[in-house]
């Protein structure tokens, strides 16, 4: 995950107000995208789950 702007191969999304830019082809490959910013005691950060048509899950 990374700031960008969208590129040519790019589809932009908006969710709760928020933008995102994903690449088409990750788009069209994944049922779902979900991106949850978590807090723990080892500290925060961003977690990205990918969930495909399959119902396998990657993060």
């Amino acid at each position: 995950m990374s700031l960008d702007e969208a590129k040519e191969s790019d589809v932009k999304k908006e969710v709760e107000g928020f933008g995102f830019v994903i690449d088409k082809s990750l788009d069209e490959q994944f049922e779902a995208v979900n991106v949850d910013f978590k807090k723990g005691i080892f500290g925060r950060g961003y977690v990205i789950t990918l969930t495909s048509d399959g119902g396998g899950c990657c993060s």
